[in-house]
């Protein structure tokens, strides 16, 4: 496409968009051209003003705080289809256009289990275009849905710099709608929905409701993974600003998580203040490591035992520096279903429990849990004790909190192989009264039956 330009008292210019099999390399927003070859293209006002839009782009843009995530069905499998049949002249095309990408950084090598196919579509001119067929990947990509903002909802949202005009952004209190949120969870759980304001009103201990002005809340509308239908809501219990916990000013605060086993009229319990301490007869602490993004809650794991068999902790960037390099190396979170553990660490664990467990090894039919036995009844498999030695405590688990029934014949590992993070998830955490005191950055666990307490 050609675009003819004319300034009053000014030469003609000719802006022309690449063509040519360059403009895969070196990328350019526009090429210039002058009509008047005795004129300098930087002798143009328009041009030199903005001299920036016409430079080459040498490679990325740096990393941006935010980070772009691509939800996709749960349970679904990878896609990875075997490339289009390509003759010798699109095969030479393919390879200087990937060369070329690789070179300036626009691409990288993958070892991704996704992937998608690319082909080439002739162009008007003969030339081949280079494509990307997203339509496998699109049919499992969870879709986001957000209401589009009104321009003067934007404006009015540049001029708001008090609390007063920030709490009523997130209501709505303009006019009855609320703005929106997306939360993700570490084993791709999430959740998707409006932010509003209410009071919220709890039972105490000494019998008397206590009410709690303004807590801003989220309404979700879209949540997926690994919630069951038996839940009501999520507490934000993290150290985000909207959490629950950090609208009470922190303190102190405990939880209970009864087995998904339990009864369906037994549910679980949370406590604050005085009544969220945990102690007594049984309960061990460890302490909170201080870490960014903070909104989560680091511990220092230095080992798992299975049965009597002790593993050091390993992470793929730091196997050979001992513990100490490893402060902070796992996130405990009520909020994530599974436990996350480094590859090297992991396999570590699944080796110890083949050979502790004497029982057939079958394969997950949904492909998420790696390590699964052949099992119809909770007592034909003696699941050895797992213990976690975090620093200063040691947590022993039982079967219900590293094993779960995932078929009538079958029980499945709740712990995966993670690349990305370290967390000790719920299921974990069952029957433990876990207890928070993030006034002296400590976390206490102690045995109890949580649909009793």
């Amino acid at each position: 496409m050609v675009v003819f330009f004319h300034s009053p008292g000014e030469p003609v210019f000719r802006y022309r968009c690449l063509k040519s099999d360059n403009a895969t390399r070196a990328p350019v927003l526009a090429h210039v051209e002058s009509v008047d070859q005795e004129v300098a293209i930087t002798d143009s006002v328009v041009v030199s003003e903005y001299s920036e839009m016409f430079q080459e782009i040498p490679s990325l843009p740096p990393r941006r705080v935010v980070h772009l995530y691509i939800d996709v069905v749960p349970g679904i499998a990878p896609v990875l289809k075997a490339p289009y049949r390509m003759g010798q002249n699109k095969l030479k095309e393919w390879k200087v256009n990937i060369d070329g990408l690789l070179d300036q950084g626009f691409i990288r090598p993958n070892v991704s289990p996704w992937g998608a196919l690319m082909l080439f579509v002739k162009k008007k001119d003969g030339s081949l275009r280079l494509c990307v067929d997203y339509k496998e990947l699109n049919k499992m990509t969870i879709k986001n849905r957000y209401l589009l903002p009104r321009i003067d909802e934007l404006f009015n949202h540049l001029r708001r710099d008090t609390g007063e005009e920030i709490t009523r952004m997130l209501t709505g209190a303009d006019r009855g709608d609320a703005c929106v949120y997306s939360y993700r969870y570490g084993d791709r759980s999430f959740t998707r929905g409006s932010l509003a304001q209410e009071t919220f009103t709890f039972g105490s201990a000494n019998g008397r409701p206590v009410s709690l002005p303004k807590i801003i809340f989220g309404c979700g509308h879209e949540n997926g993974g690994t919630f069951d239908e038996s839940g009501s809501g999520l507490i934000g219990l993290g150290g985000g600003p909207l959490s629950f916990i950090s609208q009470l000013n922190g303190g102190k605060f405990s939880y209970c998580l009864v087995p998904t086993s339990a009864r369906s009229s037994v549910s679980s319990k949370i406590s604050f203040g005085t009544d969220g301490i945990v102690s007594g007869n049984g309960a061990v602490s460890t302490s909170l490591v201080s870490k960014q993004p903070d909104t989560f809650y680091y511990l220092t794991l230095e080992a798992i035992s299975v049965g009597k068999k002790r593993l050091s902790y390993k992470s793929s960037q730091s196997s050979n520096k001992g513990v100490a390099a490893n402060k902070g190396n796992i996130i405990i979170d009520s909020g994530t279903t599974l436990t996350l553990l480094p590859p090297g660490f992991y396999d570590d664990v699944v080796s110890a429990l083949k050979e502790a467990i004497n029982a057939e090894h079958v394969s997950d039919p949904n492909g998420v849990l790696s390590l699964c036995f052949r099992s119809k009844s909770d007592h034909d498999i003696d699941v050895p004790v797992i213990t976690l030695h975090f620093s200063g405590a040691d947590v022993k688990l039982n079967a219900l909190n590293t094993f779960a029934r995932v078929e009538d014949d079958m029980i499945c590992f709740t712990m995966i192989r993670s690349d990305d993070v370290a967390i000790l998830g719920n299921l974990a955490q069952m029957n433990f009264l876990v207890g928070y005191d993030l006034e002296e950055s400590t976390v206490s666990f102690k045995p109890a039956d949580c649909t009793k307490h």
